[in-house]
């Protein structure tokens, strides 16, 4: 058997805190949760346990605080495999945590308190770039500092590595950098802001797509939704259409899931389409479930789930 293909993942890790509520509050409006749990998260952190559970090796640069919530979250990437060596530990701020509110029809509000992903600094990237170097992808987002951003994608460049940018939260303030991206995937807000169109409800993602490439990004899948997404590359321009599941439980992490999946399929030398397809199909199921890490699919899980489908897209 070939031996699996390594993507390392640079982002925040932290500690997630989940309520679900029937509605979400007014201005001035308390509601009551109808309840509660906590588990690791973050962009970064998702994306790094959904690329090991969805077939690759996997190593995560991250920063955390001296903090029991720092230890329980590496204690779970350890625990799925995922190589921490070139996790940073600090004092000086806590680890990161985010408040994610739940509706009853899935869709959430989430709230962010950065802490010691902050501290994530360009050095930090330096003393990883031998790992950085071996891998097959280096995924990243912007919930780090730009400037660590900047040298991680500067660094796989260098080694020749494929990079893609999951442009979240939606910053951007060098577009010379994505010249340097292989893939960019933003949302269609994401999309919206980046490229600088103001009336983005009345344009195509297509059009928002052509605007990102005029910019400099190579390759570009807009993520929708339930809509699926649109990829634009060279010898595509299309429509991928969505993977169904019966209901909706809950969207967080699900973008994670889209862009760890596409990641893996990429590492794995599956066409621009392959991997989008295999994307869609990752991130429904995540929906399907409550919470992230309990959502977060295996291959296996997802390879079935297209064979049973109507097979429009084939086998995966």
């Amino acid at each position: 058997m070939p031996e699996k293909p390594l993507i390392t993942v640079v982002g925040l890790g932290g500690y997630s805190i989940f309520m679900s509520t029937a509605t979400f509050p007014e201005k001035g409006e308390t509601v009551k949760a109808r309840n509660c749990f906590t588990e690791p998260g973050g962009k970064g952190y998702n994306q790094a346990v959904a690329c090991a559970r969805l077939g690759a090796r996997t190593a995560f640069i991250g920063s955390f605080g001296n903090d029991l919530y720092g230890k329980e979250c590496i204690d779970f990437l350890k625990k799925e495999s995922i190589d921490t060596s070139h996790v940073k530990i600090t004092g000086e701020k806590a680890t990161a945590t985010g408040v994610i509110l739940t509706d009853m029809y899935g869709d959430n509000r989430v709230t962010v308190y950065p802490g010691a992903a902050e501290l994530l600094r360009p050095e930090d990237i330096l003393e990883a770039e031998e790992i950085i170097s071996r891998s097959d992808v280096l995924l990243i987002q912007l919930e780090v500092p730009f400037d660590t951003v900047k040298c991680a994608i500067e660094t796989a460049n260098k080694h020749n590595v494929r990079v893609i940018l999951n442009p979240a939260p939606a910053f951007l303030p060098e577009y010379d950098i994505l010249k340097k991206v292989y893939l960019l995937t933003p949302n269609e807000f994401e999309a919206t802001l980046i490229s600088g169109i103001k009336d983005g409800n009345s344009i195509s993602p297509g059009r928002m797509a052509e605007k990102l490439k005029a910019s400099g990004a190579k390759n570009v899948i807009i993520t929708l939704g339930e809509k699926g997404a649109y990829l634009s590359c060279p010898g595509y321009d299309t429509q991928i259409e969505p993977f169904k599941v019966a209901k909706v439980v809950d969207t967080t992490g699900a973008g994670d899931t889209f862009n760890a999946a596409l990641a893996v399929y990429i590492a794995k030398g599956f066409d621009m389409i392959k991997a989008a397809q295999f994307a869609t199909t990752a991130a429904a199921l995540s929906v399907a479930k409550k919470g992230v890490m309990n959502s977060i699919p295996y291959h296996d899980d997802v390879v079935k789930a297209r064979d049973q489908g109507d097979g429009s897209s084939g086998s995966l």
